[in-house]
């Protein structure tokens, strides 16, 4: 077996702060791996500390190292093995390596022979064995001089390094030291060398534990400022659940949880299906796992080009993961949700369109197309003419762009199948639809949809780019047209506590398809963001799109994200600003050119001093220190500037905003956030105190920290639960089966225990769940309120005159006016109509007038209703408890029992309070549908076809046939009836599920009751606990310190 290696390095005074190391582990005189880093110690994962160090090798691997400083033309590191192997003598060194810093072998060499190995070896440390002190032999210490003379150094000095670095305890796999830290050190001990006072060298290092007297350093071992910024050390919201106490008394009632795991896997009773000790092996292991569950979704809506995806790289700290590029020149526009899983690999899961849609828009797209280049008679001028046929310059370019989009895509999904495009407009538009169905089955990408596995950032970024973007240069189909949505899971620290994050399409995206996806996600989003420049903040159309679908639909969870905060010049803020604001640009950008003059007249200094032997002038030296200082103040200057610059228009726009769209959201004050992402990538691998300035100036910490708090308040809850219920529940549980083998009962008494439990369960089974409980009825009751209430009351021949009244009044615009409205799906603003319309919501005026007071009154009838139903659960558990107090008095276990009950009480009460919050968010929504004339509500989706047929239209008299197509469809007496039974389908729909969620909530818990009654009326439970008197005697110490530990649990994290 090999013995340690013993290491001595060797230093000059002219040693940089920046050290090069290259290695190569050789086994058999063959090369095994090499690698090369700054940090030899944190990617080789053994531990070389530049001092009199012991590393204990993989046995049969010898070591060559090789470290050389980057200003140092010798830094000598001399090895040597302590015993004999392969006919060398232990005293026979290994060859020492001596190189200059600017040979090509260390600065490319050394660095492509890391890029050919995945891993590196694995190593073990461990101080030198006692027994054999003379084996170590010291090697001299050589210095090679600047002039290439070698000179001694003494043992004292050079062991001064190993002083400088002391005791450091690194572990080979779960370093917690950041390569920053280490790279501080080591500058500290090349740059301090000579200065240090010397100290003797420790004769036996020990890496496991301080020294018992460690000398002082005036320097520290290992600066934190020198740590890089950790997403993880980021201030979190002020919500309780944030708070260090509750997070980790959230993290000992885990190990609680896992150390009672362990207890109850100690016997092979665990193993044994029919025990009941697996159970409770099993539940606790579940619980020892807990995590929060996934409970609200963030989306970013914003036009191409604003930047949603570089801010989404932000959030999740990962630079490259979301495409960025913009090279594409169709929409490429993916919905892609961000989802948290706890795995270091990557996992993208693909969503296609069907068949029917992809025809939908293919079809859409054709008319575009063919409206734009086909000459009608309604449209007499030149192909691509479109004078008559629209109302304005920015109607031809809009209809320009459409047309444009419509053959980029082609071109993407069918590349050289299209090579004769005249075939798009010169043949049938039957017959061109007809071919392209039959291309688009052959292309459908099926072989992409579903899940997909990536190991590396890299990889996942490559896929996501195969799969959402467009390059100019590609032969192959594309594959984008042919999604519908993407799901990416990662390990991010955003996503950890139950984030989901959504980057949509705009919802002026000229993919209508991708329009009608976004506004389902903006209706179901618990936070939306309209993403915007921060240049075009004030006038962005597609921030007032997402404004304008909120006021529709009720909402008021929006806010705007303006990136690009950091894209502003002094020269123009003087010019433009004000006042004070423009006086101190100024000052400060003066700040700034009175730095950089003195760098200049410094740097012309310095060539006038130059007489070629700059180390031995004072003035030079002094000259390039104030160099050095002046470079540093110019950098700070600076950013002084940029950050007044910044903050001040951060300040100036969030004012404006709020002022502009306060209004739109009144329940909540507006959330505005400016953010630069090249800011916050600018430093971010740098020590953290160097970046924090950029990182908290780009203010993505603080959007960040939103985030988190967006879902703080469900998670505190979910935790209450956990130490609250969920855990004693177990505990109890545990404590039943220890009692249970005391066998101080008799059968008599067993027979009666027996009997009042069983009609416990009888009972609770009868009242809850039963026929005629509440909980049974609740579907038929509230789908019995909803007719009587509203369907009844609807006056649909009324609903329909105001509905033809009002397409009477579009009828008298002009066929430009009325063709922009169609192709807009009836929302749009014109002069000629006189501003904004939105012909769904004058369709359905009549019946929202006459059903709003009604439904509100119906939500409100509901809420009684539920109240109800959960004060039955509650008086019968109530009811339960009290019989077995009075009937089971005096029995060990009654305590224990009853407490067990009370917390699957509390679980069920919470828990069919949360299925009835679920409920109210989807009468939310639906109100959206029913009352709301957003393309995707009710009347939306009934006028789609006569708009699409409307678009489809083209020629001469199509101005009539298009009014006679929308009047025509509000005109049908069944528009209204349809409505209504839709609306009453999908609130009865709501209300067989909240009633089939509360009783199987009901029915889960009343097994695991009727499982801890099981503890204590079956015989086999009470023989398997007397069977194993060691497995309830530790149990029973398991239970006591749980017992103890969750009250102080509970007191941290309740409060």
């Amino acid at each position: 077996m090999l013995a340690p290696v013993h290491v001595r390095t060797l230093t000059s005074k002219t040693a940089s702060s920046i050290f090069h190391c290259s290695v190569s582990v050789r086994q058999d005189d063959d090369v095994v791996k090499s690698f090369a880093h700054s940090i030899v110690w944190q990617h080789a994962e053994f531990l070389f500390v530049p001092s009199t160090t012991t590393i204990v090798p993989i046995p049969g691997v010898v070591f060559v190292d090789t470290f050389t400083a980057l200003s140092c033309p010798s830094l000598r590191i001399d090895a040597k093995f302590l015993d004999g192997r392969s006919g060398t003598h232990p005293d026979d060194p290994l060859p020492s390596v001596e190189r200059d810093w600017r040979s090509p072998s260390i600065a490319t060499g050394a660095s492509s022979r890391l890029d050919n190995n995945a891993r590196t070896p694995s190593f073990s440390f461990s101080p030198p064995p006692p027994s054999t002190p003379t084996q170590h032999r010291t090697v001299s210490s050589v210095v090679t001089s600047p002039n290439g003379t070698a000179s001694p150094r003494s043992p004292d000095e050079t062991e001064s390094v190993a002083g400088r670095l002391g005791n450091l305890n690194l572990t080979p796999r779960q370093s917690s030291l950041a390569m920053s830290d280490v790279g501080a050190a080591i500058a500290d001990v090349a740059n301090g060398l000579d200065e240090q006072t010397p100290r003797p060298a420790a004769s036996s290092p020990d890496f496991g534990r301080p020294s018992p007297s460690p000398s002082p350093s005036p320097r520290p071992r290992l600066k934190a400022k020198r740590l890089p910024h950790n997403v993880k050390d980021e201030e979190p919201p002020s919500n309780r659940f944030h708070d260090p106490t509750v997070q980790q008394a959230f993290g000992e009632a885990k190990t609680l949880m896992r150390s009672l795991a362990n207890a109850l896997g100690s016997s092979s009773l665990h193993v044994n299906p029919d025990s009941t000790i697996q159970r409770l092996h099993r539940q606790a292991q579940d619980l020892s796992r807990f995590q929060c569950p996934s409970t609200r979704t963030v989306g970013f809506v914003g036009d191409s080009g604003v930047g949603k995806s570089s801010l989404l790289n932000s959030l999740l700290d990962s630079q490259h993961l979301a495409r960025t590029s913009n090279s594409g020149a169709a929409c490429t526009c993916v919905v892609t949700e961000y989802h948290y899983h706890d795995s270091r690999d990557f996992v993208i899961d693909v969503e296609l369109f069907s068949q029917e849609k992809l025809m939908d828009q293919i079809t859409e797209l054709l008319q575009t197309y063919r409206r734009h280049h086909l000459p009608s008679e309604e449209n007499e001028t030149a192909v691509g003419a479109v004078v008559r046929e629209v109302e304005d310059v920015g109607e031809v370019e809009d209809v320009e762009e459409q047309a444009k989009v419509a053959h980029d895509t082609f071109k993407a999904m069918f590349r050289d199948r299209l090579k004769d495009e005249q075939f798009l407009t010169t043949k049938p538009k039957d017959y061109v639809l007809s071919t392209l169905r039959s291309w688009v089955l052959e292309a459908r990408p099926s072989q992409i949809e579903g899940i997909k596995t990536r190991s590396s950032l890299q990889e996942c970024s490559d896929l996501l780019m195969h799969l959402t973007s467009e390059t100019a240069e590609a032969t192959e189909p594309a594959v984008w047209p042919y999604i519908r949505k993407i799901k990416v899971f990662l390990d991010s620290h955003i996503l950890r506590k139950g984030l989901v994050l959504v980057d949509l399409p705009g919802l002026r995206d000229l993919n209508s398809a991708r329009r009608m996806i976004t506004e389902r996600y903006l209706v179901e989003c618990d936070e939306i963001f309209a993403v915007c420049n921060i240049g075009r903040a004030m006038t962005d159309v597609g921030v007032f799109s997402v404004f304008e679908l909120a006021q529709k639909a009720k909402l008021s969870n929006v806010g705007i994200i303006c990136t690009r905060s950091d894209d502003i010049q002094a020269s123009e803020a003087v010019r433009d600003w004000r006042g004070h604001s423009a006086e101190q640009v100024q000052k400060l950008s003066n700040n700034v050119s009175t730095v950089q003059s003195k760098i200049s007249d410094i740097a012309l200094k310095l060539l006038d001093e130059d007489t070629g032997d700059e180390s031995e002038s004072e003035v030079y030296n002094k000259l390039y220190r104030d160099k050095n200082k002046a470079e540093k103040l110019l950098l700070q200057h600076q950013f002084n500037l940029k950050k007044y610059l910044v903050e001040t228009r951060n300040t100036t726009v969030i004012s404006e905003l709020q002022t502009k769209y306060g209004n739109k959201v009144p329940a909540r004050t507006l959330q505005v956030f400016c953010v630069s992402n090249t800011e916050y990538w600018a430093k971010r691998s740098m020590p953290r105190d160097d970046a924090l300035p950029s990182l908290e100036l780009s203010c993505i910490l603080n959007l960040r920290k939103h985030c988190l708090s967006i879902v703080a308040d469900t998670q505190l809850e979910a935790v209450k639960q956990l130490v609250v219920n969920d855990i004693p529940a177990l505990v109890g549980d545990v404590a039943l089966w220890v009692q249970s083998g005391a066998g101080s009962t008799d059968a008599e008494q067993k027979r009666a225990v027996r009997e009042t439990l069983d009609e416990v369960e009888r009972r609770l089974k009868k009242d809850l769940t039963g026929r005629n409980s509440m909980l049974s009825k609740i579907a038929k009751s509230f789908a019995e309120d909803f007719k009587t209430r509203v369907y009844d009351n609807g006056n649909t021949d009324s609903w329909t005159q105001t509905a033809i009244a009002a397409g009477s009044n579009w009828n008298e615009w002009g066929h430009q006016t009325y063709s922009a409205f169609c192709r807009n799906y009836g929302s749009h603003c014109t002069k000629a109509a006189g501003g904004w319309h939105d012909w769904n919501e004058e369709i359905i005026a009549g019946m929202v007038t006459d059903l709003v007071i009604p439904w509100q009154r119906l939500c409100s009838l509901f809420d009684a209703g539920i109240e109800q139903a959960i004060d039955s659960v509650d008086e019968s558990m109530e009811w339960a408890l009290e019989f077995l107090e009075d009937e089971l008095e005096g029995f060990s276990f009654t305590v224990t029992l009853s407490q067990v009950l009370l917390c699957h009480k509390n679980t069920m009460l919470s828990e069919a309070q949360k299925a009835y919050d679920d409920f109210e968010t989807s009468l939310s929504t639906l109100q959206v549908d029913a009352l709301s004339g957003i393309r995707t509500s009710l009347i939306g989706q009934a006028m789609e076809s006569s708009y699409k047929a409307c678009n489809l239209d083209s020629g001469g008299g199509s101005h009539t046939r298009r009014k006679g197509y929308i009047n025509g469809t509000i005109a049908r007496r069944d528009l209204f009836r349809n409505l209504m039974r839709d609306f009453r389908r999908r609130l009865n729909g709501l209300a067989d599920s909240l009633q089939a969620d509360l009783l199987n909530t009901i029915r889960a818990h009343l097994a695991m009751i009727g499982e801890t009654l099981d503890l204590i009326r079956r015989e086999n439970v009470a023989t398997e606990s007397e069977g194993n008197p060691e497995l309830r005697s530790r149990l029973g110490e398991e239970v006591s310190l749980a017992t103890e530990k969750m009250r102080l649990i509970q007191q941290v994290i309740v409060g």
